[in-house]
C-alpha cells in the first residue's frame, strides 16, 4: 500500500485545481511526478510536497474511485483510485513554481489581474489544511513574482502546497 495518503477534504480541495481541457482531458485529474502531486487546470496550477517521500518510481495520473469524505483518509493506490500509467504525465512542473514568468506578455497598458475563483481554490485549500490540524493553521502566503500570483500553505506534518495562477491581463482605466 501507498506511504501517501491525504484527507478527502485536501483531495476534494486540490481537484478544484484541475479541470480538463480538449487538448488534454488528463487534467481532470491529479497527477504524481518525482515525488509530487499535482493538479492543474493549464491557468493555475498546485503542487503538493508530501512531508514523507512517496515510494512511487513512476509518474501518473489518477483519481478517487468515489469522492471521498471530508475525514476520511485516501491513500494513493490501485485500491482507492483509479491509475493512469499510459498517459504522459507533464514534465519540469516544478521549474513553473520555480521561475515563473509572465511578465512578458504584459503589454504597456495592462496590469495583471487574478480571476477570484482562484483566490477562492487557495482559501479553500488553506481552509483544508487548516482542518487537518496536521500542526500548521493553514496560512497562506501570497506573493508576486514576475507578474505572477503564488500562494505557499505549510501543512506541518503534511509537508507543503505550493500554487501558481498565471494572470489575466486587464487594460488601465485612468
Amino acid at each position: 500500500m501507498s506511504n501517501i495518503k491525504m484527507s478527502g477534504r485536501v483531495y476534494n480541495a486540490m481537484m478544484k485545481f484541475a479541470n480538463g481541457t480538449s487538448a488534454c482531458p488528463q487534467l481532470a485529474n491529479m497527477f504524481y511526478s518525482e515525488g509530487r502531486v499535482y493538479a492543474t487546470d493549464s491557468y493555475a496550477a498546485v503542487r503538493w510536497t508530501p512531508a514523507v517521500e512517496p515510494d512511487f518510481a513512476e509518474s501518473f495520473f489518477f483519481s478517487a474511485n468515489k469522492k471521498p469524505t471530508a475525514s476520511q483518509q485516501l491513500y494513493i493506490s490501485a485500491e482507492t483510485c483509479d491509475i493512469d500509467i499510459e498517459s504522459i504525465a507533464p514534465k519540469n512542473m516544478d521549474k513553473l513554481f520555480e521561475e515563473p514568468n509572465f511578465a512578458a506578455m504584459r503589454g504597456e497598458n495592462r496590469v495583471p489581474a487574478i480571476n477570484p475563483t482562484y483566490l477562492a481554490d487557495i482559501a479553500a485549500l488553506g481552509k483544508a489544511v487548516k482542518c487537518d490540524k496536521c500542526g500548521s493553521d493553514g496560512s497562506t502566503v501570497l506573493e508576486w513574482k514576475n507578474d505572477t500570483l503564488i500562494a505557499h500553505i505549510y501543512a506541518g506534518a503534511n509537508g507543503r502546497f505550493d500554487v501558481v495562477v498565471a494572470p489575466c491581463f486587464i487594460n488601465k482605466i485612468d
